[in-house]
């Protein structure tokens, strides 16, 4: 069933992200409460920011992705850096699974709610019970937010893309 969640978050970064290669840059957009690393991080430097390392594979940006645990605003999950080949990140994803599929609704309005305080109106927002999403398209990297509720699998994921790897609106 983890391999089963990992893939379909996976297959949502995919579609959500640009294929696309990753540079150093100056502004982090990322949510200092996740963590408190920027755009800059190194895979060194992920590693001496987190816990135990889960574990680590391939990255859509052809470098490397790490996983670790991590709590954000009171829920356990994990947390994964994405590097492209030249060890620039690209992507940071917090990923919460839950039994209940409302509390994966509950968390995703949370968040919802204060992203659209923070930066606006979404450019993609769905509304659907069993998978919910939307996308803040910023010049400092874009926000996706999302849920994926099935029978096997209740999940919510925000992922912060860096700008040179972000799709444009």
């Amino acid at each position: 069933m983890k391999k089963k969640l990992c893939f379909l978050l996976l297959f949502t970064i995919i579609l959500s992200a640009a294929l696309t290669g990753c540079k150093k840059n100056r502004v982090s957009l990322i949510d200092s409460s996740l963590t408190t690393l920027d755009w800059s991080a190194s895979p060194e430097d992920v590693e001496n920011g987190e816990s135990t390392l889960i574990e680590s594979y391939d990255s859509i940006y052809g470098g490397q992705t790490y996983t670790y645990s991590k709590e954000y605003q009171g829920r356990s999950g994990t947390i994964k850096y994405m590097f492209d080949d030249k060890d620039n990140l690209c992507s940071v994803a917090f990923t919460f699974s839950s039994d209940s599929a409302d509390e994966i609704n509950e968390f995703y309005d949370i968040l919802h709610k204060d992203l659209t305080e923070a930066y606006g109106k979404g450019g993609f927002d769905t509304e659907n019970y069993t998978s919910k999403g939307d996308v803040w398209y910023l010049d400092d990297g874009n926000i996706i937010l999302s849920t994926m509720i099935t029978s096997e699998i209740k999940a919510l994921q925000i992922n912060y893309v860096s700008p040179e790897a972000s799709e444009k609106q």
